[in-house]
């Protein structure tokens, strides 16, 4: 991602975003989402900062290579609708997650017991 469209991102208050952290040199990868991107990104600097936050993967990771702004190694992956859903948010995170499998996600954004229940329902 170049610059110019770090900042498109970032001024744009409330954008839905999909997001990929990546770090070549330490072989960092997370996925997230947002509907927030701006107060997401700020959070990630602000709790790398913070000792409560260091049982973390990512925020380990960033504390131990250096990375003292998370925007300058992200990736939009997708941009999604003002009014998505919660539910839909997090099902395209998890098909990234899938997709990349990141070495710094903690946790699954959808569960598989939440896959399998509506798996079920749908039957």
């Amino acid at each position: 991602m170049n610059d110019i469209e770090i900042k498109k991102v970032y001024s744009e208050r409330g954008q839905n975003a999909i997001y990929m952290f990546w770090h070549e040199q330490g072989g960092g990868c997370y996925v997230g989402s947002t509907f927030n991107f701006k107060e997401r990104m700020w959070a990630h600097n602000q709790h790398r900062k913070q000792k409560k936050y260091n049982h973390t993967d990512l925020y380990t990771f960033m504390n131990e290579n250096e990375v003292t702004d998370i925007r300058k190694h992200l990736h939009i992956l997708e941009y999604l609708p003002d009014d998505c859903s919660k539910e839909l948010m997090r099902d395209r995170e998890q098909m990234y997650i899938e997709l990349f499998q990141p070495n710094l996600n903690m946790f699954e954004a959808v569960s598989a017991r939440v896959r399998k229940k509506r798996k079920l329902n749908n039957m």
